[in-house]
């Protein structure tokens, strides 16, 4: 299994072929890849449903608490977070000298009762996935940064958030799941 052979969810550039549905329903798994993009002899559908793929990686690094992906075109993505009883995550458009592009918010704060308020810059092109913040019960504020770049709320975003009080939906948002 392609699994067995990847350290830390990682796929070698010497991978020539993926098939359909490899990681189907891997939903909660983040898989790097040496390559930049999906090559031309892998299946279109290899990656269906897992949350984030990481093209050209480079290396992790941890900065204030927030785990980033690194890749060699110089961004970042945030793919964690290191203690989950911080207060307050102020993410921003830059780590160091890589420009941060997108935060996989799947299921990123799931249950975490220690987080009251999340600040995002608008330099982010990415969805609010589903679970993000599910259950933090003392989630006081959610704040976007003014023109912020955000697509989408995922479902059970905001599920049993029982203090939230704030939150700015940016114009970019096109859709809110349920719940």
């Amino acid at each position: 299994m392609l699994l067995k052979m990847m350290q830390n969810n990682k796929i070698p550039i010497s991978i020539k072929t993926v098939g359909s549905n490899a990681f189907y329903n891997c939903n909660k798994t983040i898989i790097f890849c040496e390559e930049e993009s999906t090559p031309a002899n892998w299946n279109s559908n290899w990656y269906n449903r897992v949350s984030n793929v990481v093209w050209n990686y480079a290396g992790k690094m941890t900065k204030d608490g927030i785990i980033y992906a690194l890749s060699n075109d110089g961004t970042a993505s945030v793919i964690g977070v290191e203690d989950n009883t911080k207060t307050v995550y102020n993410f921003t458009s830059k780590v160091d000298e890589y420009d941060v592009i997108n935060i996989n918010f799947y299921s990123l704060f799931y249950q975490n009762n220690y987080v009251e308020e999340v600040y995002i810059p608008n330099s982010l092109d990415c969805t609010i996935g589903d679970n993000s913040f599910y259950g933090c019960s003392n989630l006081r504020k959610v704040v976007f940064e003014d023109n912020s770049q955000i697509k989408g709320i995922g479902e059970y975003a905001f599920y049993n958030c029982e203090k939230l009080e704030e939150i700015n939906i940016p114009v970019s948002v096109e859709s809110i799941g349920a719940y």
